[in-house]
């Protein structure tokens, strides 16, 4: 409820208006709130403040804030901090586009925002304490791992931010990650499945084939398939030069901003080869010319496996590239070569995509990949023998 009155000083009007608000909760306290208004002396201003003031009260009450809760927020940005809502594109302008992240990043952020934190939008940041985000934790219990460390990444590096930028005095809360199972093997092709998949595919068209074939020969990521252009390959030496990746029309830099060279199989270039167009500087396109999407390489895919008779026809193209460091790894070709021509930053990401055999349940028998020897003392560090020195350079 609100009611409005000219304020009088000594029984004169001043010009301002006298605002008293009042809000039932529903634990059955009442919060009340009496305050001038000065900014204008226009009655519907006034109104229009005090309405805004009630909403806000509501929402607050509504997030499970108590009249103790409700009060703090309103004492000001100084000592709670901006509410999230107010926080958030300055973090999206500020630190997301000021660091040049990628738009993938970008996408994933305010997705995370639309989805999860939309209960906290009217909260100030202070008011994110630990009892919040286990509460958080367990409103995603049925996601995997990997996206609720994704959730509370975006919500630590959101709070570490207004601290860094004295919009907060101090971490409101300690976020904990969810442990990941390490031990799950990755989906990936059999070499008899993978035969099937690219017999299939050259039966299905050039464009199927070159897919399966960049993904299982290669090692290249979606968003890489999609922007790769023909300046980026070399016939002649047989090596593809990795620099660019798309995401949902956005080029950029691949996935951990570094460039690679991925050398050909004989029938990868032998397909380019063929495949080759003058349609424009991209290698895929449409029939109609206009440019290829993630929904159109998974169709493909989806199509290719129907026809190659798999089990499971999702159409990821994720899975050719666990095949293309799985094959790598039966070859007995070091990891830290693995790791080079599939752009792993970590080794550990490429002991996980390349199990040693192609039964299920295998995998790299280390949770981190054997380090070459090293030698104690000065000197450059020893590899095991030149082989693998030649190949990691």
């Amino acid at each position: 409820m609100v009611k409005l009155w000219k304020y009088r000083r000594r029984g004169v009007p001043t010009g301002e208006w006298e605002v008293d608000v009042r809000v039932e909760l529903p634990d059955g306290k009442v919060f009340r709130q009496r305050d001038l208004y000065r900014d204008s002396p226009s009655k519907t201003e006034a109104r229009a403040w005090a309405d805004d003031r009630e909403h806000h009260v509501r929402t607050l009450a509504r997030q499970g804030l108590d009249l103790d809760g409700i009060r703090r927020a309103l004492k000001g940005q100084d000592e709670e901090g901006p509410t999230l809502e107010k926080f958030w594109p300055d973090l999206i302008q500020g630190y997301v586009k000021a660091n040049r992240e990628k738009y993938s990043s970008l996408r994933t952020r305010e997705s995370i925002y639309r989805e999860h934190f939309k209960p906290w939008y009217a909260l100030p940041l202070s008011a994110i304490t630990d009892e919040k985000v286990q509460k958080l934790k367990g409103r995603l219990a049925d996601r995997s791992p990997k996206t609720v460390n994704n959730v509370l990444v975006c919500l630590s590096v959101l709070l570490k931010t207004a601290v860094a930028w004295k919009r907060l005095r101090a971490m409101p809360c300690t976020i904990n990650l969810v442990k990941v199972d390490t031990r799950r093997v990755p989906e990936f092709y059999e070499e008899d499945e993978f035969d099937r998949l690219v017999t299939a595919a050259r039966n299905d068209g050039s464009e199927a084939e070159l897919i399966a074939l960049l993904g299982g020969d290669a090692g290249l990521r979606k968003g890489e398939i999609i922007g790769l252009e023909w300046n980026d390959l070399d016939l002649v030496r047989g090596q593809i030069v990795v620099q660019r990746a798309e995401y949902r029309g956005v080029a950029g830099a691949p996935k951990g901003g570094k460039t690679r060279v991925v050398p050909m199989t004989s029938r990868l270039r032998s397909a380019l080869a063929s495949y080759r167009h003058l349609r424009g500087p991209r290698v895929f396109y449409r029939p109609d010319g206009s440019a290829v999407s993630e929904e159109w390489v998974r169709g493909v895919l989806k199509r290719v496996e129907k026809r190659a008779g798999l089990a499971a026809a999702l159409g990821k193209c994720h899975k050719l590239r666990h095949t293309f460091c799985s094959r790598l790894a039966m070859a007995n070709v070091p990891m830290l070569a693995i790791q080079k021509l599939a752009g792993h930053e970590h080794r550990d990401d490429a002991a996980l995509h390349a199990p040693l055999d192609g039964r299920p349940g295998r995998r790299h028998p280390c949770p981190r990949p054997p380090q070459p020897w090293r030698r104690r003392g000065g000197g450059r560090d020893r590899f095991r023998n030149a082989e693998e020195l030649r190949v990691v350079r």
